[in-house]
């Protein structure tokens, strides 16, 4: 019973990985997001333009394509970016105690003040929040801690694990939180 209590080291290299990681499965997800767009805005205007040969629809799906170019770009700019962090350890590792803890899966609706579940599969940009002091962290859909042996989980298993007052490693860089480690689960070497 012990052995499953025991915490898993967490190094800087660890860290490294991680936030590379993380990158490249933003820049993955946003690629794949900008194809489908780009796909069904293509579509919808060949379709629109075969009915209506208009020139509007021409400048419409040219101001698309650059805006989702735009996106892309940022996106590299942004994986490089967490990457000459990491390459030069320029990310900061900090301990901070949970304050507080923020679930999507009830919301309050403006509309009638009634309570209804939102599905995370239809909403993922709501995601499960812990919440220290002043800042946020938004805990990364799919499987968290990969390189773990023991608690590798999904955000719900993150969200679940994490109590209020237990103390975190987190990760920032330039003051926004990337990663955060539960103390109870990972020791910093």
């Amino acid at each position: 019973m012990k052995e499953h209590n025991k915490k898993e080291i967490l190094t800087n290299e660890i860290i490294k990985k991680e936030l590379k990681k993380i990158s490249i499965y933003s820049i993955k997800a946003d690629m794949f997001l900008i194809v489908c767009f780009l796909l069904i805005a293509t579509l919808f205007s060949l379709l629109v333009y075969k009915f209506n040969p208009n020139i509007f629809i021409t400048v419409f799906f040219v101001i698309v394509l650059i805006l989702f170019l735009l996106r892309l770009i940022f996106g590299f700019w942004f994986l490089a970016k967490i990457f000459r962090a990491a390459d030069s350890e320029k990310f900061l590792i900090t301990k901070e105690k949970l304050t507080d803890k923020v679930t999507p899966e009830i919301e309050i609706s403006p509309i009638r003040d009634k309570t209804y579940f939102i599905k995370p599969w239809i909403f993922p940009a709501d995601p499960y929040r812990l919440i220290f002091d002043q800042k946020t962290y938004c805990i990364p859909i799919g499987l968290n801690y990969l390189w773990s042996q023991k608690y590798t989980m999904d955000q719900l298993g993150v969200f679940r694990s994490s109590n209020i007052g237990d103390e975190f490693y987190l990760v920032a860089i330039k003051n926004k939180i990337i990663y955060a480690y539960n103390k109870k689960l990972f020791e910093m070497e």
